[in-house]
């Protein structure tokens, strides 16, 4: 499977199930169910995830922001990668949120998850609320410069109006997202190979280690070898 900023980790254990969704939806890319007691470590992307809980009791339904840290599940749970545009469309302005943790019963748009059960209705419910907005010429150009990040290529950083779109969608600019997918793509070779792999997307070690820490508050070393990544 091909490393994408939708994908998750093959260092997957074979009992999680997961779903990789093609960009039919423009801010659903992927949907994994994680079994009662896994941790899942979410790569340092401008993506958010989706955390759906079908035991309310042991989990709170939340829009997790920014996509990175660690997600303990004391409980079978559902996570969805979503774009960075979703954020824009369900929660307004993006930039407002990027280091919050939203409980879906705060948002009318969130509200109908609190109800899902499992995988399936989860990716089904974020089909509809999607099929209910409206999708603007101005998001689906930013949708086209998002797929070039999850090709592995940059966004320009000297365009003005590929600024404007990113600020607006991603709540970040280019350059700062640019960071982070180095970052996340890096760390995923690591975590892969269990050794550093440079790719050319650091100007030395220590220039890598500076950036980890910076965006995770760990060392790429902590990264490596976890058990299950997703992006």
């Amino acid at each position: 499977m091909p490393t994408s900023l939708g994908a998750a980790m093959l260092a997957a254990p074979q009992a999680a199930r997961f779903i990789m969704v093609v960009m039919v939806v423009p801010f659903l890319l992927s949907v994994r169910e994680v079994a009662d007691g896994d941790e899942v470590h979410l790569l340092p992307t401008g993506n958010a995830t989706l955390l759906v809980a079908p035991d309310t009791a042991v989990e709170p339904h939340r829009l997790v922001l920014p996509h990175r840290g660690v997600i303990r599940a004391p409980g079978p749970v559902v996570l969805a990668a979503l774009s960075p545009n979703a954020v824009k469309c369900l929660l307004g302005d993006p930039r407002r949120h990027l280091e919050r943790t939203i409980a879906v019963t705060d948002h009318p748009l969130l509200v109908p998850f609190a109800g899902a059960d499992g995988m399936p209705q989860v990716a089904d419910l974020l089909r509809d609320l999607r099929d209910s907005l409206t999708v603007t010429a101005d998001e689906r150009d930013f949708l086209d410069l998002w797929e070039t990040v999850g090709r592995g290529e940059e966004l320009p950083t000297g365009d003005r109006r590929v600024q404007r779109l990113v600020l607006r969608y991603a709540g970040r600019s280019p350059l700062a997202l640019n960071t982070l997918a180095r970052l996340a793509r890096t760390l995923d070779a690591d975590n892969r190979t269990g050794g550093h792999n440079s790719l050319g997307a650091f100007a030395d070690s220590s220039h890598y280690v500076r950036v980890c820490r910076a965006h995770t508050g760990r060392t790429p070393t902590a990264w490596r070898n976890m058990s299950q990544t997703f992006y």
